[in-house]
């Protein structure tokens, strides 16, 4: 079947071929990989990196195919030898086990190997975070994540239940023992090849047909008839049997010499469980705290606003009372804990690109969400000044922080950009920008003026679903930004602030309102809450409301002020432990205190 195949090594009396096709899985997986890493390096760099990940990736699969090899040699069968190809590795073997137990154990131990691989490279990646930030570390961890999830989704692949992949013959083991009907189990698992085969061919067609995706439909149709092929030999090998499996008469080492096939059974025995004990402590520890592409909040702390404002200039009222903004924390959780939240209906995890948006360090991203967090306060204080009555003059711009890899707006704008108006009508705020493309449909097109390095020029941008919601989206994470403000008195930010994201907004409001106004807003009570404040007033949504409820609980905050949208479920949450308050503008929060 190789009969261009290469020898370039033995491992351990087993010959190592290279077939000349498997220079195009290095092609692509260093193309795949290079788009990638682009992201974050300079090309060269990207580019050394990405063969890199390939070799490895390449020898993750020889380690794989090693597995099934000399997990054979043991248990008395013989070996011709491994191919590594185009569509992954082949071992020669003249069997798949005397015996049921056999059969499951060489099966089962190369998709093993490759979750081993996974684990290990996981814990690469999560201990690179350890390392002080920069391109090291960065390169660490994106190349030792790639390998993980190869060998991860190499591993799942295999295990599928039909033949010939390793799932089909574990499969195949387990009903052998469990009928004692060999050809019945092969039956089974061939004709579950089969199915996988053909699936795999039509999904190559409807790729072609619909999509026009050539490369995938390849790919798709080639593993599928590599699949058939093998499922039909399996068949026809066992059909021609005409005689029962028996135990090995000889064991696998048996040209060594008598004095050490003494001493090996020992050794061998002893060898096998410390590599079995260390591989299953990798994949346990790695379960417990790699974590996976899912994120969960957490309730987190409450801050006081008041000792973050400053105001010079005018003067103030002492609070009678405090105000406070809430956090959470954004926890990325292994599969272990991923495993308990799915048992537990009050939790819940959501992707984690729908919080860190891909292509971008995790430290500009936190960077940025303080940016963010500073932007929304000069609005914020601006709209509680003025409804204290502070003469106000304050024009805004609506600025781009990031843009959706892949996304509508991909490659058409950049952070930075500030969006000036949507069909020739201007822009005044975030949400009015929102609230325009969600008046259209997916696919239909918006023009929109910005500015952009300086000049201002017109963009047109199809818009598409990006959730399951359907709903049409833009694909850019915008701020409402103070372009100029004027008060008659400054209000600032106290230095040191180290809060990211925009969710503080409402509160700053309430408490610059306290703060500038004679009126007892507070009356001796402790109020916490949480939502975005735009320059006209207008309360906008925030995530973690529920987690947030929990934390204002825990701190003994009296009252809790929510985006209307979530009073329900904040409600349920509370139980009765805090008062919560739904609201829609800053107006309709200063009027619920007045009352309540």
């Amino acid at each position: 079947m190789f009969r261009r195949a290469v020898r370039v090594l033995t491992v351990r009396g087993v010959d190592v071929r290279l077939d000349p096709s498997l220079v195009l899985v290095v092609v692509l997986v260093t193309w795949a990989v290079d788009i990638r890493l682009s992201l974050r390096f300079d090309p060269a760099l990207s580019l050394g990196l990405a063969l890199l990940t390939s070799v490895i990736f390449i020898i993750s699969i020889l380690a794989h195919e090693l597995g099934h090899a000399l997990e054979a040699r043991h248990r008395g069968l013989r070996v011709g030898g491994i191919t590594l190809f185009a569509l992954g590795g082949a071992t020669e073997l003249e069997g798949h086990g005397h015996t049921a137990r056999d059969e499951f154990a060489i099966s089962f131990i190369g998709p093993w190997i490759s979750l081993v691989i996974a684990a290990a490279a996981g814990l690469v990646a999560t201990g690179s975070e350890l390392l002080p930030a920069g391109a090291l570390a960065a390169a660490v961890g994106l190349v030792a994540g790639l390998v993980g999830w190869a060998n991860l989704g190499l591993a799942l692949f295999n295990l599928i239940p039909a033949s010939p992949l390793d799932g089909g013959r574990v499969l195949h083991a387990l009903l052998w023992r469990v009928s004692g009907r060999r050809m019945l189990a092969t039956s089974i698992t061939t004709l579950l090849g089969a199915i996988l085969g053909v699936g795999l061919v039509a999904l190559a067609a409807w790729l072609v047909v619909t999509r026009g995706e050539l490369l995938a439909a390849a790919s798709s149709a080639a593993v599928g008839l590599f699949i058939l092929l093998g499922a039909r030999g399996d068949l026809r090998r066992e059909t021609r049997m005409d005689r029962p499996q028996t135990a090995p008469t000889a064991p696998a080492h048996e040209s060594a010499p008598v004095e050490e096939q003494e001493s090996q059974p020992a050794l061998i025995a002893r060898s096998r469980t410390v590599l079995g004990s260390a591989s299953l402590a990798i994949t346990l520890v790695a379960a417990l705290v790699v974590p996976m592409p899912y994120v969960e909040y957490l309730p987190g702390g409450a801050v006081p606003i008041a000792p973050l404002v400053e105001i010079r200039g005018t003067e103030v009222t002492m609070l009678d009372g405090e105000t406070a903004l809430l956090t959470v924390r954004v926890a990325r959780q292994p599969l272990a804990t991923l495993a308990l939240v799915a048992l537990d209906s009050e939790r819940s995890v959501l992707p984690a690109i729908r919080v860190y948006p891909q292509g971008i360090d995790r430290q500009d991203y936190l960077a940025r969400e303080r940016a963010r967090f500073d932007r929304q306060f000069e609005v914020a204080a601006a709209v509680g000044a003025a409804a204290a009555g502070a003469a106000l003059e304050v024009t805004t711009e609506v600025v781009v922080l990031d843009v959706v890899v892949g996304g509508p707006s991909d490659g058409i704008l950049a952070p930075g950009d500030v969006v000036l108006a949507v069909g020739g009508v201007p822009v005044t705020s975030g949400a009015d920008l929102a609230g325009r493309v969600q008046q259209s449909r997916p696919g239909d097109t918006l023009t929109l003026r910005i500015l952009h390095a300086g000049a201002e020029r017109e963009v047109a941008i199809v818009l598409a679903a990006l959730d399951d919601g359907g709903q049409a989206r833009i694909g850019v994470l915008v701020q409402t930004a103070v372009d100029e403000l004027r008060l008659p008195f400054d209000i600032l930010l106290r230095p040191g602030v180290a809060i990211g994201g925009p969710s503080a907004g409402l509160m700053v409001g309430v408490t610059v309102y306290d703060l500038l106004s004679s009126e007892d807003l507070l009356a001796g009570r402790r109020i916490a809450g949480t939502g975005t404040l735009d320059i006209d007033g207008r309360v906008g949504d925030v995530g973690g409301v529920l987690e947030k409820t929990i934390g204002a609980i825990r701190a003994g905050y009296d009252v809790l002020l929510v985006p209307s949208a979530w009073q329900a479920d904040s409600e349920r949450v509370a139980a009765g432990r805090i008062l919560v308050i739904g609201v829609d503008t800053l107006e309709d929060a200063l009027t619920a205190l007045r009352i309540r």
